[in-house]
């Protein structure tokens, strides 16, 4: 026999629990979302099981100027991991690219230029082979080195194409007052099959704000000045739950 509540079915006649009928403070939460007590009362919230990775948020390039994240960075989260899979650039005469990643504390109206950390420990790899290690350019940046991107030039020479640039970056303490990290890590490559170009780590961070943290914009820059579209590519923003 079926069980009702003011006249609404909260288990069925198999003796199954009518989900869409548990309601906490006059909703059924969003997707994803658990019940739990308050100690008053009962509430929906994300789930907190021990550090789970939630995808927040993915986009994809197509000829964009930038690509960015301007929500879901909350205090819902300890920390962060932004993937990013087969992104390239539109063809450029430079020698090769930098792909950056810029911070802003206000939702993306604008983005800090300056007092961007980063430590180059990027080994170039042609075929397999270590090469010499990539310089970074002398000139301010204002944003994140999070990868190198070879262009048109060595992608003539190495195959006839450009090579994407892929990544993984963990970030943590962005949406909390105080220091920024200042040295997050980014595992980063640039190369298809076995040819990778650019392989290695950057060890990144910010140290011109102490406000929270609530957008991050990725653009290309040519190693000798110049901005770069992101022709193609996806970014995701995920985050790690609150233990």
């Amino acid at each position: 026999m079926a069980i009702k509540i003011n006249n609404v079915t909260v288990i069925d006649d198999s003796k199954k629990i009518i989900a869409s009928s548990i309601e906490a403070n006059s909703t059924v939460g969003i997707a994803g979302s658990v019940l739990t007590s308050t100690g008053s009362g009962l509430e929906w919230v994300p789930p907190t099981g021990g550090g789970g990775l939630t995808l927040i948020s993915s986009v994809n390039a197509d000829n964009s100027s930038s690509v960015a994240f301007t929500s879901g960075i909350t205090t819902a989260y300890d920390s962060y991991v932004i993937y990013g899979y087969n992104i390239v650039g539109v063809a450029t005469t430079s020698l090769f690219a930098l792909l950056l990643a810029g911070f802003s504390t206000n939702s993306g109206s604008s983005y800090i230029s300056t007092d961007y950390y980063y430590t180059n420990s990027v080994l170039g790899a042609f075929y397999g082979e270590e090469a010499l290690e990539i310089p970074i350019p002398g000139f301010g940046l204002d944003g994140c080195i999070i990868s190198p991107y070879i262009g048109v030039v060595y992608g003539t020479l190495f195959g006839g194409s450009s090579y994407p640039v892929n990544f993984v970056w963990h970030l943590h303490n962005l949406s909390e007052s105080g220091d920024k990290p200042r040295h997050s890590s980014v595992q980063s490559y640039c190369g298809i099959g076995s040819t990778t170009v650019g392989a290695g780590y950057f060890h990144v961070g910010l140290g011109a704000s102490t406000s929270p943290i609530n957008a991050i914009e990725f653009s290309f820059i040519g190693y000798e000045g110049g901005s770069i579209d992101i022709v193609s590519g996806n970014f995701r923003l995920c985050g790690i739950n609150n233990s």
